[in-house]
């Protein structure tokens, strides 16, 4: 059976619609709240087959000499970047205007 890792975001709807179908025939998910850092860790400990992650983490380490695991396709193709966003008549203008103050986060990584 494929062990297959995700984070348990909206684009991973498909892999769970799927999953009830299968009913554990052919594959089993796993929920990686941590995100992709955590995946590599499961990929690395054998703890899954397959990572549905962000690319951003795995190419670092690729690009660091991380022999671990490798690219094999793409789920969602989009250049998903994250940013650091203000409101258009905020202050802060910069990075360094945020220092000292209390930020928002979408979730918090591993």
């Amino acid at each position: 059976m494929l062990r297959v890792g995700y984070v348990p975001e909206h684009f991973a709807s498909p892999l769970l619609q799927y999953a009830d179908t299968d009913q554990g025939k052919t594959f089993a998910l796993s929920s990686f709240p941590g995100g992709t850092g955590a995946m590599i860790a499961a990929l690395q400990n054998n703890e899954i087959d397959v990572a549905v992650a962000l690319t951003d983490a795995l190419i670092a380490g690729i690009a660091n000499g991380s022999q671990a695991y490798k690219l094999v396709g793409s789920y969602v193709s989009t250049p998903l970047n994250w940013a650091v966003v203000t409101g258009k008549e905020s202050k802060y203008q910069s990075i360094d205007d945020l220092r000292g103050t209390k930020l928002g986060i979408s979730r918090v990584g591993r």
